[in-house]
């Protein structure tokens, strides 16, 4: 793969309020992910365009209609195009995709360690400087400040641990919870 082409984002759309659902597999170490992303069209606008880093995106919809998805490895950006210009619009963007759970500390990363003479696997996120985009589709630039939750979705036996405060705890089946 060539390496990336440094590219900013344009300043017409802005991010109001990221949702992140993300269902980690400690066994492929690839993930899947859903966003819901509350955006304004400040400035007249045919795609939202988003950096994302070794993302697959399988759906999207804007304002609940389909829309097209181009890839664009090449510059860490993914666009939605959204079929006709927009401008002064509040939309939801919601998007379904995968990813990869990285040997790097980057993103979100893997890390092993021994214990009673067997490996065991922990999962870690670093986000700064440009992390995020490798977890979710998003705005990852310093002037695109939102506020954001995030859904874990993780196997029995495991534990969750955050900087922010945990809203809730669900059994979702006998061997998986989501925080």
């Amino acid at each position: 793969m060539a390496p990336c082409v440094f590219k900013r984002l344009p300043q017409s759309v802005i991010p109001i309020r990221y949702e992140i659902e993300v269902k980690p597999c400690f066994l492929s170490f690839k993930f899947t992910g859903t966003l819901s992303l509350s955006v304004s069209i400040e400035e007249e606008s045919s795609e939202i365009l988003l950096n994302a880093k070794n993302i697959s995106v399988s759906k999207a919809t804007f304002n609940g209609t389909d829309i097209e998805v181009i890839e664009k490895p090449e510059y860490e950006q993914v666009s939605f195009v959204l079929g006709e210009p927009l401008v002064s619009v509040l939309g939801e963007l919601k998007v379904e995709y995968t990813g990869i759970i990285s040997e790097k500390m980057e993103g979100l990363y893997r890390s092993s360690y021994i214990s009673d003479e067997e490996e065991h696997y922990l999962l870690s996120t670093h986000f700064e400087a440009t992390g995020a985009r490798q977890v979710f589709p998003c705005l990852d630039e310093p002037e695109f400040k939102s506020v954001f939750s995030i859904k874990l979705h993780i196997p029995k036996g495991k534990t969750a641990i955050s900087n922010m405060v945990r809203f809730i705890k669900l059994v979702i089946s006998p061997h998986r919870f989501r925080f």
